[in-house]
């Protein structure tokens, strides 16, 4: 797998699984921003491996598109405009039990740098900010 850029999500929302790890579930008039990976063809046995030993009860899940961020770390992809975002279809694994443990503050933590790392709109991570209060 080759990191492709970050991108957005609509329609999910961050939330944490049953063990306490990253997780998004769908949710309307929300969006969550991650990683794109170009995934090749015998990438995905060892991603379902993966996805199983770290998330009970995963699912794959096929999403529409993606919407790439124009930011420093998308500097394979050219961007036309921001008026015409670039789409990628993906696939991503979620957990398909709803329940959420919150999770570690250093945990948290750690997402939030990588995030402002990846410059992923300030807006999105002061949302995230507030699990961390909560904890």
């Amino acid at each position: 797998a080759l990191f492709y850029g970050v991108g957005v999500c609509y329609q999910y929302r961050f939330q944490t699984n049953s063990s306490g790890l990253a997780d998004i579930q769908p949710s309307h008039h929300s969006k969550v921003y991650g990683v794109v990976w170009k995934v090749f063809e015998h990438d995905i046995p060892f991603l379902s491996t993966w996805a199983q030993n770290y998330f009970p009860n995963c699912i794959s899940h096929y999403a529409q598109s993606i919407e790439l961020i124009p930011n420093a770390q998308n500097e394979l992809v050219q961007f036309p405009s921001i008026q015409n975002p670039v789409k990628v279809n993906a696939f991503f694994y979620h957990s398909q039990n709803k329940t959420s443990t919150p999770p570690s503050k250093d945990y948290m933590e750690s997402i939030l740098r990588e995030l402002q790392q990846l410059e992923v709109p300030q807006d999105y991570i002061s949302e995230l900010r507030l699990w961390i209060s909560s904890l």
